[in-house]
Order: C-alpha cells, then structure tokens, then sequence
C-alpha cells in the first residue's frame, strides 16, 4: 500500500460559519455574507447544520461541498 501525504492549503477560523452561509446563499439572491455580522456563534452553526442539512431535514449538502473550493 502506498502512503499519501495531506497538506492544508488554506483554514479559515470559522469552517461551521462558512458552510452556514454556503447553505444560506443557496437560496437567496441577497449576498449573505454582507449580513455576516448576524451569524449565529461558530457553535450555534454546527448544531443548524447538524441538524438542518445532515440529518435531512431542509436543503442538500450542496453547501457542505462548496467548502471544497475554498
């Protein structure tokens, strides 16, 4: 088996904030990060998304793999 080596290239300090607003910005024309001030906690984030687009409730995980392009 070969190893494989992984690297970060980029890290924001806020990943759950990202993907709350990647799965916002899904459904509004509206910029949502102009409204960024107005995020719920880092915390509060996880818990939405959690609850929200992984366990199935609204939406796809769409906004979970924007996070790739950043």
């Amino acid at each position: 088996m070969h190893r494989f080596r992984v690297e970060v290239l980029a890290k924001t300090l806020n990943p759950q904030q990202v993907i709350y607003a990647a799965m916002h910005q899904d459904y509004t024309e509206a910029f949502v990060y102009d409204d960024r001030d107005r995020f719920p906690s880092e915390e509060q984030c996880g818990e939405i998304i959690v609850k929200r687009l992984l366990a199935g409730i609204e939406g796809t995980t769409a906004a979970i793999l924007k996070i790739q392009k950043f």
